[in-house]
């Protein structure tokens, strides 16, 4: 939907939301013009915001972890979708204050005042997304206003708010774009996310008190995720360019990522319940390691091709394991996903593999943002998800490892990438 600016802008948003059907429990949103906003202060231009320091920052991740959980999967899933538009899609606690955070590239998010730790709150920034929608409560749009980022200053934000189980605001979602690329129907998907969101905090929420129960919950709502995004990108695919084949081939190659991410949480789920009943069976068999890495890398490879992720792989051709060639594939495959997940365009994955003594190592190192030292010693822990999902995939990687009578352990540091070494027997 093409719009144009200024008044006829507001204008043609406040039509497109007055021929919508009734919402149901999600609340009618309402549109502002940043052109509209009284002065911040007094002047023209606000300063950047404040942000809180590092450690403050870590203390509200932890203390809204919950939330950020929920959160994640479709901020990322949002931020694929998305593809090359220019755009910051950020969570923010009650405070207004960024937990978290993606940038269609290093320089939209790094360059803004939406990264992690900023106050986005309607003190420090006068009107915007977020900020606007924690104090109306209400899903919002504020057209043309200051994006706060070098790249792009005049922006469209769309943003909606989260609550808890007991109604009360716990954060808001918020969509930052260019103005010329910001629609209604974006935040009729940010509303609608939002919505989403609090069901799954709901879930987790319980999760301590349903015990096992409540784990298989949570892997049922991150299946919803890529799930979800089938259907976005399903959706698209109609109302894409017409003959433009080009988009259209894009979409299909999303649905096919969020399909193979479904498969491979169907599989982890398989493991999980024969780890808990112990009735996992291995087949371990000798069988060249290179072929097991490169089946686990077609199946990766569009994911990687996505995000801008390059793959590097020195493993020896003749390199003999015994294992159980399909969880072999399953350790690799969730290792390099859980990989891909935080590592930015032109980053790099890499497998290798040697033999030591009587065993072969191998390595996945990649690098992303790394890993807290804080965190380092929990990410093996079933249910720990310091990083956006049920933290099951790690787990699993450590259980199979175990079974095939190896070692697993992770090297990391902020900034600085991480990297996976494991073990299993030679052949």
């Amino acid at each position: 939907m093409e719009l144009s600016s200024g008044a006829e802008a507001l204008t043609a948003w406040h039509r497109f939301f007055e021929k919508l059907p009734p919402m149901g429990v999600l609340p009618r949103p309402i549109v502002h013009r940043g052109a509209d906003a009284p002065p911040w202060n007094g002047v023209a231009r606000r300063p950047p915001p404040p942000r809180v320091t590092e450690d403050e920052l870590h203390e509200r991740c932890a203390a809204n972890a919950p939330l950020v959980e929920a959160a994640a999967p479709h901020l990322e899933w949002t931020h694929a979708a998305l593809g090359p538009t220019e755009h910051v899609i950020s969570l923010v606690d009650a405070d207004g204050i960024v937990l978290h955070a993606l940038g269609s590239s290093p320089d939209a998010l790094l360059g803004s005042d939406l990264q992690p730790g900023c106050d986005r709150s309607e003190k420090a920034c006068g009107m915007n997304g977020a900020g606007t929608a924690i104090r109306s409560g209400q899903p919002v749009a504020v057209l043309e206003c200051d994006s706060g980022c070098d790249r792009w200053r005049t922006a469209t934000s769309v943003a909606a708010p989260i609550h808890g189980p007991d109604g009360r605001c716990v954060g808001a979602l918020d969509l930052t774009t260019r103005a010329c690329d910001g629609s209604p129907q974006a935040l009729v998907l940010i509303a609608h996310l939002a919505f989403t969101i609090e069901r799954d905090l709901a879930v987790r929420l319980r999760r301590d008190e349903d015990g096992d129960a409540g784990m298989f919950a949570l892997l049922y709502h991150d299946l919803r995720t890529p799930l979800s995004a089938i259907l976005l990108r399903s959706s698209l695919l109609g109302i894409a360019a017409g003959p433009d084949a080009r988009a259209a081939t894009e979409h299909v190659r999303g649905i096919q990522t969020a399909v193979r991410s479904a498969e491979r949480m169907v599989r982890n789920l398989h493991d999980l319940v024969a780890v808990d009943n112990g009735t996992l069976r291995l087949r371990a068999e000798p069988h060249r390691l290179r072929e097991a890495v490169d089946d686990t890398l077609d199946v990766v490879r569009p994911m990687a091709d996505e995000g801008g992720v390059f793959l590097r792989v020195d493993v020896p051709p003749d390199l003999l394991v015994l294992a159980d060639t399909e969880r072999v594939q399953r350790v690799l495959g969730n290792l390099i996903e859980n990989a891909l997940k935080f590592t930015e365009i032109g980053g790099t994955i890499e497998i290798r593999a040697r033999r030591c003594a009587e065993e072969v190592e191998v390595v996945v190192r990649d690098t992303g943002c790394g890993i807290a030292p804080c965190d380092l010693k929990h990410i093996f822990e079933r249910g720990w998800s310091g990083r956006g999902s049920t933290g099951l995939g790690l787990w699993i990687v450590h259980r199979l490892v175990e079974a095939h009578g190896g070692r697993v352990h992770v090297e990391s540091r902020i900034g600085g990438g991480t990297t996976v070494t494991f073990t299993l027997p030679a052949a």
